[in-house]
């Protein structure tokens, strides 16, 4: 701010005396101005940068030919600060021995240790990590290039890794180029419209090519996927080539450990080039458009690559722990099934681990052999037979704190065999015993006191019966599932806490109200058992719409193994009306591949999604090429409301989605999502026609359920724009972008 101090030309009394006084005084009142305005506002502080920074310099020069050092220098024209450089700059060959990257100021230091290949294209993909160290202005994606030969290679391809199971992208996975060999012959008319390969069925054998570990070797060229899923290889020479992707765990850019998430893909790439022509869209503000250009570039083919990933079922047998939350019982858990079902004679055997009770930790003296220890026990493996829980029935072996096991059983040695091993284990109760006998104490305690105060309430001459002195006994708690308002198609189900060793069945009751008169009502009634003991019960009904229900079950209708039984239970239902639901039929078209490689008894599992991403209905339809292929899976009593839509191609219909294996060269059993929303209104029968083949996997999963979102994209942030905006200004020359 400018301070103008006006003199008069007449003579003046000066306080302060002389012309130091004066002065005094003009540099006093001109600091209070100054500071006044100060106070009034911020000064302005001009123009940001916005520029990117540029590079000016490269050492060797950016696709240079005929190089022969690994180290690289490339120099900008501001301070850079490079960022996440281990997860985005990506090098290509890959390397064995991981490269140095260092920031120094203005300059990017590159250090590749392996030994330069001959006649190589090497790559430098830095994304878009490089961006200025002031304003952070990004850079935008930038490659590095050279050849130690005589040419560079140009070629590029591209595509997306989804997960399988569910179209999730995934983010960070390495994708590569393989050799396929031997040499392939070449065959004509099998080009594919979309994918530009060609797809040589058995002619390839890919474990033994490729992806496999001291097999095929290291990929030629590699990407890492951003967080759309989405991969660009660089630098490909011409040629033929399969790719594939791998979680790359151990650093070895090969699928080496079951654990590791991996895709693969017998379609042979050619990689190709055209000029093409897009559409550029200058923007005169968010909603006008001011000029739409024309320009020509570069098309790299194939650019719509899909590789589905997954993790293949481990079938390496190990024990991993054993846990006794509870002192009743005890659980084993391996990292595959440790049960082994056999056929004999018609009959079902389970081959479970043997366990022996010895007499104490270092005792090799057997409290229980193996039999006479089975004996007391109630076996409950899992579903998948990963783990076991063991129910001690014998009251002293549930008081013991310390369990002493010796565990034998098969399990997967280091070549991959299965060989019987012998475990010692050691179960500790969570809760011990002593702890346990304190709680009851304090319960018994608590209880006395409530009689107590209930004795003295007592009238003259009332007394409390011998029942009313008697602390009852700990009850069986089942845990039922109904629902008060229930669909036409609902069930009400029984869950038990604990083995059981008594369900009666007639003792569960089920009435109809009609006409204000409560009548029994037919139902059928369906145990689950694991052996021979109950673990849940299910009632079916024909449910009445509109009508009301109770449903009673009568006391002492369940015991368990320790002798608990239950006490009595009744719910009312009410039955929803017809006028409450809609009903949705999808027709399915099978792709014509699934038809031809499924079983016989193949299914299509169509299941409809909440906005997390979970089933909340599924229907199966048996596949079929009837009808043009055309299946139609049905859903009725559905609430009103927004659903999303996923097919499971479930090839050998055993009723869930399996992964792929590798060694077997099987793909996963294919999943397809219904792009739209499925708008569901009560009184309403929809019919939805769907192909899942008509539109590509990478753009199928509806963005409000992918949980897996596209990072945001860096960008300058036009502050200069609003600032000449604001002021009514032009933006000076040297700040405008171009």
């Amino acid at each position: 701010m400018q301070t103008i101090v006006k003199r008069n030309s007449g003579s003046i009394s000066r306080p302060f005396g002389g012309g130091l006084g004066w002065g005094l005084l003009i540099t006093f009142v001109t600091s209070l101005l100054v500071t006044s305005c100060a106070r009034m506002g911020n000064p302005d502080g001009g123009w940001f940068d916005e520029l990117p920074p540029r590079v000016v310099m490269a050492e060797p020069n950016d696709r240079g030919v005929n190089v022969t050092s690994g180290k690289i220098n490339i120099y900008f024209n501001e301070f850079i600060k490079v960022e996440n450089a281990m997860e985005k700059i990506v090098i290509s060959p890959p390397q064995m021995e991981s490269p140095q990257v260092k920031v120094h100021g203005k300059r990017i230091m590159v250090n590749l240790k392996d030994s330069l290949l001959p006649n190589t294209t090497y790559t430098v993909d830095f994304s878009d990590a490089i961006s200025d160290n002031n304003e952070s202005n990004p850079m935008g994606n930038y490659t590095y290039t050279f050849s130690t030969g005589e040419h560079i290679d140009t070629l590029e391809v591209s595509g997306y890794v989804l997960d399988a199971s569910n179209l999730e992208p995934i983010k960070g996975i390495v994708v590569g180029l393989w050799r396929p060999t031997p040499a392939l012959p070449e065959r004509e008319g099998e080009m594919s419209d979309t994918m530009q390969s060609k797809d040589l069925g058995d002619t390839i054998s890919l474990p033994s090519e490729a992806l496999r570990e001291g097999r095929g070797g290291s990929p030629i060229r590699v990407s890492r996927t951003d967080s759309r899923g989405h991969f660009i290889i660089r630098g490909v020479a011409p040629g033929q080539y399969v790719a594939g992707a791998v979680m790359d765990m151990d650093g070895n850019y090969t699928y080496s450990q079951k654990s590791e998430t991996m895709a693969f893909s017998k379609q042979v790439i050619e990689p190709s080039s055209f000029v093409d022509t897009r559409q550029d869209t200058i923007w005169q503000d968010a909603l006008h458009i001011k000029d739409i250009l024309l320009s020509k570039y570069v098309h790299f083919t194939p650019d719509n690559i899909v590789l589905r990933a997954f993790t293949h079922t481990n079938t390496e047998r190990h024990y991993i722990k054993a846990e006794r939350k509870e002192p009743d019982h005890f659980t084993l858990f391996f990292t595959a099934p440790a049960v082994d079902t056999v056929e004999a004679e018609g009959t079902t055997m389970m081959h479970l681990p043997e366990l022996t009770l010895m007499a104490g930790e270092d005792s090799d003296v057997p409290l229980m052999s193996a039999e006479e220890f089975k004996k007391v026990l109630y076996i409950d493996p899992s579903l998948r037979g990963d783990t076991v829980t063991y129910w001690l029935r014998d009251t002293a072996m549930v008081n013991t704190d310390t369990l002493n096991i010796v565990m034998k059983t098969l399990q997967t040695d280091t070549a991959g065999v299965m060989m019987m091993q012998s475990d010692t284990l050691q179960i500790l109760s969570k809760v011990p015993y002593a702890k346990r006998m304190k709680e009851k104490q304090k319960e018994l305690e608590e209880w006395q006191k409530k009689v107590e105060r209930k004795r003295k309430r007592l009238a003259e001459g009332e007394f409390l019966t011998a029942a009313d002195t008697i602390m009852p006994p700990e009850i069986l708690k089942p845990k039922y599932m109904l629902d008060s308002n229930m669909s036409p198609d609902g069930v009400v189900k029984i869950n038990f806490p604990t083995p059981m060793q008594r369900v009666d069945t007639a003792a569960i009751h089920l009435y109809v109200e009609q006409d204000s008169l409560w009548y029994r009502a037919p139902m059928e009634i369906v145990t689950e058992r694991v052996g021979q003991e109950v673990r849940s019960v299910t009632v079916f009904s024909d449910w009445l719409p509109g009508a009301k229900y109770s449903f009673e079950v009568d006391t002492l209708a369940f015991e368990d193994i320790y002798g608990k039984t239950s006490v009595p239970y009744k719910a009312g239902i009410s039955v929803k009306s017809m006028d409450e639901f809609a009903s949705l039929f999808v027709n399915v078209t099978l792709p014509q591949t699934v038809l031809e490689d499924s079983c016989s008894n193949g299914m299509v599992i169509v299941e409809l999604l909440d906005t997390g991403d979970k089933p909340v209905r599924r229907a199966s339809v048996a596949m079929s090429e009837e009808k043009g292929g055309i299946v139609t899976a049905e859903f009725y009593y559905l609430n009103g409301g927004n659903y999303y839509m996923r097919a499971i191609m479930d090839r050998n219909g055993n009723g869930i989605w399996d992964p792929g294996d590798y060694a077997l060269e099987q793909q996963p059993e294919e999943v397809y999502y219904y792009p739209d929303i499925v708008e569901v209104k009560a009184k309403w029968d929809i019919t939805k026609s769907w192909n899942p083949m008509m539109r590509p996997l990478f753009m199928q999963k509806p963005g409000a359920i992918t949980k897996q979102k596209a990072d945001q994209q860096k960008q300058i942030q036009q502050r200069n724009a609003q600032r000449a905006m604001q002021k009514g200004i032009e933006i000076p020359l040297k700040y405008r972008q171009y």
